[in-house]
């Protein structure tokens, strides 16, 4: 893990710019008890969208991806039994 130490001057208005590279990024700060400040990179998700992160609903979509892998290849073999059964057909 690289660590990087930077001074940065807080500006009379209260701002600290941490540079173009972290521009638009979402950050949590965290003041700790002995006055250091964490800045952690964070995503932020709207309210209605976390029904779909619970386990619940992983574990449904798991049912799902499981059901639709199997269920695709009884079709596959299906379509290639019909197939060669047209083919051996007289047409």
């Amino acid at each position: 893990m690289t660590q990087t130490t930077k001074i940065l001057n807080v500006q009379p208005n209260g701002q600290v710019s941490l540079g173009k590279a972290r521009a638009g990024e979402m950050l949590q700060m965290k003041t700790l008890d002995d006055g250091r400040i964490l800045l952690t990179p964070v995503t932020v998700q709207p309210k209605h969208h976390a029904t779909f992160f619970t386990d619940d609903a992983k574990a449904k979509l798991d049912g799902f991806k499981t059901w639709h892998k199997e269920a695709s290849a009884v079709r596959e073999t299906g379509a290639n039994e019909m197939i060669g059964q047209l083919l051996k057909s007289e047409i």
